[in-house]
């Protein structure tokens, strides 16, 4: 509502304003009126304004710097910094405001995956990230994202949403894998043949675990088959972790026991192939 019946000569106006990206707040619109000692008008002279205002940064930004009509520099504190600066005219009071630095944003995977984009630096107000998308390894399934222990996202491909102030904060996101449960592996018997040599295996027997737990055979498998015994010094393996893509193979060999000290009970659990027979006979 301009004009207040008081000429403006003997008055002086001081106004604070933001630029885009904030505000301020308070007595934005600070007149004063200059008067003698017996209440007639004066030319004004100079004078220091109040600057009874608080100017407050958009969410991801902070203040910069205010500036008069002839951009000195009044500092970035929450209202203008006048010191010793006195003013005989009217005069504009603008605070500007600039974004906030960049934040990174992680994305990491636990074992049994990966995510395709390690890191990135977006501005908190005005980014876009690009998120990252996780994949599986064989034998595991994914899970989902998390912040924290806080699900965030069940696809594969993640981006990051803005806090509830609207802006981007550095975070650190997980997509989380769980190993399969039904994982096969396989138990290969083998048979030597006369001579103890070993071929393809006798039997093959495929089983499920989890996946990167250990596994073993049984006492069943060690169990040699009539006429075998467990051949120690063979290539066995009796344990090992089963591989996401199925690929472990346990093996027991068993080879020729057909001799042994008590001719009427012939084999002794001792492979054949490390002994030598001799007999005698009238």
């Amino acid at each position: 509502d301009p004009g207040d019946d008081i000429p403006d000569k003997y008055q002086i106006l001081f106004t604070y304003e933001a630029k885009e990206n904030g505000q301020v707040e308070g007595t934005t619109y600070e007149l004063h009126t200059f008067t003698d000692k017996d209440g007639n008008y004066v030319e004004p002279t100079p004078i220091v304004p109040e600057a009874d205002v608080v100017a407050t940064p958009d969410a991801g930004y902070h203040i910069d710097k205010w500036i008069d009509e002839s951009s000195t520099d009044l500092g970035n504190g929450t209202a203008p910094e006048f010191g010793d600066t006195t003013y005989t005219t009217n005069q504009t009071f603008t605070v500007s405001f600039v974004e906030n630095e960049n934040v990174t944003i992680n994305y990491e995977a636990t074992k049994g995956g990966s995510v395709s984009l390690d890191s990135e630096t977006v501005a908190p107000a005005t980014g876009n990230p690009q998120g990252s998308t996780a994949k599986a390894e064989v034998g595991y399934t994914f899970d989902g994202w998390y912040l924290g222990d806080t699900k965030v996202g069940s696809e594969l491909a993640y981006k990051p949403s803005r806090n509830a102030d609207g802006i981007y904060e550095a975070a650190t996101y997980t997509a989380k894998f769980t190993p399969n449960e039904n994982t096969p592996y396989t138990v290969n018997i083998y048979l030597s043949d006369a001579n103890g040599n070993y071929g393809d295996p006798a039997t093959s027997d495929v089983r499920t675990a989890t996946t990167d737990t250990k596994v073993s055979v049984t006492d069943a498998d060690k169990q040699a088959p009539e006429g075998y015994a467990l051949d120690p010094n063979a290539n066995n393996v009796f344990e090992g972790t089963v591989a996401g893509d199925g690929s472990l193979i346990l093996k027991v060999y068993f080879a020729k026991d057909e001799i042994g000290e008590n001719p009427e009970d012939p084999g002794d659990d001792i492979p054949d192939k490390y002994q030598i027979l001799f007999t005698y006979e009238a």
